[in-house]
Formats: structure tokens, sequence, C-alpha cells
């Protein structure tokens, strides 16, 4: 058993890979972490502006109209009647 230890101790053919396989994964989990923040602020202003185009196209409510305190007509609402264009027949 002494001597195992004593081996695995003197061995260090795997030291400088190993080395290079943590600066490697370092290196790839920083440029990830970064590709990471660009994206989310690029989808984050995204969504703003998606949020900004919503708001301006939908008019305002009126809180007023909602309110119970006015009363209640039963008056018709007036419907637009459409006009009919007569085209002159060509000569």
């Amino acid at each position: 058993m002494k001597r195992i230890f004593l081996q695995l101790w003197q061995d260090d053919l795997g030291a400088m890979l190993s080395v290079e396989y943590v600066l490697l994964g370092s290196i790839t989990v920083f440029g990830v972490s970064a590709g990471a923040i660009e994206v989310r602020s690029r989808v984050n202003a995204g969504f703003q502006q998606m949020g900004s185009n919503i708001t301006a196209m939908t008019p305002a409510i009126d809180m007023k109209a909602l309110s119970h305190d006015r009363p209640v007509t039963s008056q018709p609402v007036e419907q637009a009647v459409p006009t009919v264009v007569q085209i002159p027949p060509s000569p």
C-alpha cells in the first residue's frame, strides 16, 4: 500500500494536461457568462421596445366612463350609415 501511494505521489505525467484543461474550462466559463449577460441585455431591450410599441397602440381607458356614479341610460348608440358612391359609366 505504501508503494502505491509513493508511485502516485511521484507520478506527474498528467499534471500539465490537467492544468491545461482547467485553464480551458475557466476561459470557456467566463466566455459563456459574458455571452449570457449580453444576450440577457438584448432580450430585455427587445421586450422593452415591444412593450413601448404595444402601449403606443393601445388607447388609454377613461376611468370616469367606468364609474358607477353616473346613471345608466338606455339610449341607443348611433350607428354609422354607409354612403353609396355612384360611379358614372365610362364613355
